[in-house]
């Protein structure tokens, strides 16, 4: 019962922005979201490939799954490293129009880059980083279940 509620719900939304934004509301954010996954898979592969090498080429330990999961952990500490201020730049753009009704301003970032720049000046570098730990979970997770292929698939 609950599947088919969540698929009515989903159906109502698509509906929903399909009438209020077009065609256009559907596919917002799909940029953002791109340029994050890309980022991710150009630094996590490469992170687990040299990981993996450098702990086999130290000897400590063997091709195995110990060696599977510290690479891994490196590489999705590597992905949330760089993909977190992607990750906050994309939430504070989407949330903007919440916020733009309650305010008097047409908008509150021109773009990314301003909302990057603008929330440095006023936040810090750090702020770039509000949420780091959930993703790095939720990334170092992904990396250790997908790139177990790799090690079980010998």
């Amino acid at each position: 019962m609950t599947e088919i509620k969540n698929k009515e719900a989903m159906t109502q939304a698509f509906k929903r922005i399909y009438m209020e934004e077009g065609i256009k509301g559907l596919w917002m954010g799909v940029v953002p979201t791109a340029q994050r996954a890309a980022i991710i898979a150009g630094v996590e592969l490469p992170v687990y490939d040299f990981s993996k090498y450098w702990i086999l080429k130290s000897g400590y330990l063997e091709d195995n799954i110990g060696t599977h999961f510290i690479s891994s952990f490196f590489a999705g500490l590597a992905g949330a490293i760089f993909s977190t201020p992607v990750d906050v730049i994309k939430t504070r753009m989407m949330n903007q129009r919440n916020l733009i009704e309650k305010s008097p301003a047409s908008q509150i970032y021109s773009s990314s880059m301003d909302c990057a720049l603008r929330t440095i000046k006023t936040e810090g570098i750090l702020a770039l980083y509000k949420g780091f730990i959930p993703i790095w979970e939720n990334i170092g997770y992904s990396s250790n279940s997908g790139k177990g292929c790799k090690t079980v698939n010998k």
